[in-house]
């Protein structure tokens, strides 16, 4: 490659966001290949097919931003003002220097304000030249009272029409009154519970497992419940159980129904002769014995008994009914989803290959079973009906609802289909190389689009918010770096060859404030990992709780814990972590080293290292009268001295996995690892069980004690 071309390719990266290098785990730069560029930049749009391409394109994008008149989005903080008009924020508009200027803002709850005039009479307007016209630079003053609010900016010259959206947001996300609060965590689909006279179950938790948690936690004292992602999942050919590769981030997992609260089962004699059903009871009861959920099975069964209240519901004029219309009017892409769900069981999960017009967004009547799609749509409405009441019980006993927003969504799912505009062709999200994925990850979703996106004014970003935010307390937002840069690893490429792709963070982050207080829902981002710092800086700045995890901050010194940031939510391990007793123990060396994941030298010094890390943590603890001295040899002593810690500690929010106040050593996830028992993991003890154990409550109860003790401090 040239030196002329290495110069012009680094230009069109910088303008198309593109990182040219990157500073990687092992903290030595790490510069993007030519392939990888090369691949990223054509997926962003650029008409190169090789470096000799890149000065033709370096100018094409030139011209192309040049002529832009308006940013497609505008971001205006509320309160980042001065009283006096000059400084008051401001549109900056580039526009032909000849032509007058008409100018309408429309505001979101009505009313419009307009400007009309020459260039030359904007704001600090100045004369430009670009690509040898003549531009005038100005600015165009928001006026002070504008609301909190999306609202539409339109700059009319020479006969065309320009729009953006003026994102006005509160300057942090919604303060949740959290205090020193703590809560639990528990997998729906992890849970167990034997209640006599109840449906059958077919070996999977469901929604009213969550809303039986609540007033328990709200009794001990606790104030949240937290859950893995909720979304709509492929249940059938493929089975994907991953919870973060949904089907789509607009719909929930009908696998989670609790049939027992269907509203339409009265009325439905169909549905309750099937689940009297001696075979079926008897099959229920097999699958209640696994301790892995057979996803295939019990998603099968549940269906056939949705399907019949389904046709219950239909036939006896239910989609007439007031209840049904509202939710049809506040969710206007229900029955789209429900078209698209089958036409992927008429034709297969992979809309790629569908027939056309299926394939580029048209599903006609007749290109799908309509009884299939009325399922679909049926089974939507019971889970938003089903995770509102949770919602609303949980928050009846002073418990909040902590959900997950992941990253991304499976390649064949809903939200790729629909909106294909928003994401890129050709890449996928990963991660670079870290000491635990030395080859790096590919992680197979499309990932966002990021100048496509703000075409749109991030209006799939706002619709995933609010599908979850209508019923959370608190929202965790997997990989919240992706609000920053993301990843991309080109299409058959090394995940090693991947290039980090930045995205427009204030426009981000604006949404994201805005969606948190018109819900009052708490923000959490996940920043765990190598983090640039300016990222944690830009989580303070606008009010996202950082995650504090023991297993992420452990060392062999003196100090063996790291300092918990104020407000963050802190816990001892995740779903993708080994649980408490595994970590303590030392299990996932052994398992790492058999996996191939390191060797046998590795794996000694590791193992080491964990027991200088054990008494370390046992020695600080102690000296803070946590933990007896002898705890680095007794993991559940260990476990109650760091909830000490943590409930001690600046944390809002702490939160406990279930299972690791037993001791389970068996994760629910080992990334990287096609491991049948991720995302299947049953929990060993049944619900009601859980809540009279003495294990369970006894350090809970002293964790509240701990909370309330630091919080009145």
């Amino acid at each position: 490659m040239q030196d002329r071309e290495r110069v012009a390719l680094r230009e069109l990266a910088e303008l198309f966001g593109v990182q040219t290098s990157y500073t990687g785990a092992d903290q030595v730069r790490h510069e993007a290949s030519t392939d990888g560029l090369v691949a990223v930049l054509r997926a962003l749009g650029a008409a190169i097919e090789g470096p000799a391409d890149a000065g033709d394109a370096l100018r094409a994008r030139r011209a192309e931003l040049a002529r832009r008149v308006v940013e497609p989005v505008i971001v205006s903080w509320v309160g980042e003002q001065d009283t006096q008009a000059a400084h008051a924020p401001g549109v900056r508009l580039r526009v032909p220097g000849s032509s007058p200027v008409a100018i309408t803002l429309e505001r979101e709850s009505g009313g419009v304000r307009a400007w009309r005039g020459a260039p030359m009479q904007l704001a600090n307007a100045r004369p430009v030249w670009r690509d040898g016209s003549a531009y005038v630079d100005g600015t165009l003053p928001l006026p002070l009272d504008l609301p909190a609010g999306y609202h539409t900016l339109r700059v009319d010259i020479g006969g065309e029409r320009h729009e953006a959206r003026v994102v006005r947001a509160p300057r942090q996300a919604f303060a949740a009154d959290w205090g020193r609060s703590w809560g639990v965590f528990a997998p729906v689909h992890a849970l167990r519970r034997r209640v006599e006279g109840a449906a059958p179950r077919f070996g999977v938790g469901h929604v009213g497992d969550l809303a039986a948690l609540a007033p328990w936690i709200g009794g001990l004292g606790g104030g949240i419940v937290g859950t893995l992602p909720l979304l709509a999942a492929f249940l059938d050919d493929p089975v994907v159980p991953s919870p973060y590769s949904p089907v789509s981030r607009l719909f929930w997992n009908e696998l989670y129904v609790d049939l027992d609260r269907v509203e339409e089962l009265d009325r439905c004699p169909d549905a309750r002769a099937l689940l009297a059903d001696g075979p079926v009871r008897e099959a229920s009861a097999r699958l209640e014995e696994g301790e892995r959920v057979d996803v295939r099975a019990a998603a099968g069964y549940r269906r056939r008994v949705l399907e019949r209240l389904a046709a219950c519901f239909f036939a006896g004029g239910g989609a007439g009914s007031d209840a049904f219309r509202r939710y049809l009017a506040a969710h206007p892409r229900a029955e789209d989803y429900a078209r698209f769900r089958a036409a992927g069981e008429a034709h297969g999960a992979d809309w790629r290959k569908w027939p056309e017009p299926l394939r580029q967004g048209d599903i006609p009547d007749g290109g799908f079973d309509a009884g299939v799609a009325r399922y679909h749509l049926y089974a939507q409405w019971t889970m938003e009906r089903q995770v509102g009441a949770l919602a609303a019980g949980a928050a009846g006993n002073g418990v909040g609802l902590y959900l997950d927003l992941p990253l991304g969504v499976h390649p064949f799912g809903y939200d790729v289909w629909r909106e294909r505009d928003a994401f890129a062709d050709g890449v996928s999200g990963g991660a670079p190389p870290d000491p635990f994925f030395e080859r790096g990850q590919d992680w197979g979703f499309r990932p966002l689009h990021p100048e496509h996106a703000r075409r749109a004014g991030h209006r799939y970003f706002i619709a995933c918010l609010r599908h979850h935010m209508r019923h959370a307390s608190a929202l965790r937002v997997d990989h919240v770096m992706g609000l920053h840069r993301l990843y991309w690893v080109p299409a058959g490429a090394d995940a090693r060859d991947g290039v980090y792709v930045r995205y427009p963070r204030d426009e981000l982050y604006a949404v994201l404030a805005l969606e948190s207080h018109r819900a009052g829902t708490a923000v959490v981002g996940e920043d765990l990992g190598t983090v640039p710092q300016r990222v944690r800086a830009a989580m303070a700045e606008r009010g996202v709780h950082r995650c504090y995890v023991v297993q992420f901050e452990v060392r062999p010194e003196e100090r063996a814990l790291g300092e918990v940031p104020v407000g963050a939510a802190a816990s001892l391990d995740t779903h993708d972590t080994p649980t408490f007793a595994a970590f303590w123990r030392g299990l996932d060396v052994a398992e790492r080293r058999d996996a191939g994941e390191m060797d046998a030298g590795q794996a000694n010094a590791e193992t080491e290292g964990r027991a200088r890390m054990r008494q370390a943590v046992t020695r600080y603890l102690a000296g803070r009268r946590m933990v007896d001295a002898s705890a680095d040899a007794d993991p559940k002593g260990a476990l109650c001295g760091l909830l000490r810690y943590l409930g001690d500690s600046d944390a809002g929010l702490v939160l406990v996995a279930l299972e690791d106040l037993w001791l389970d050593e068996r994760p629910q996830n080992r990334p990287g690892r096609d491991d049948p028992w991720n995302w299947r993991k049953r929990m060993s003890l049944d619900l009601d069980a859980i809540m009279e154990a003495e294990d369970v409550v006894g350090p809970l109860k002293e964790l509240d004690r701990t909370r309330r003790s630091r919080e009145e401090r």
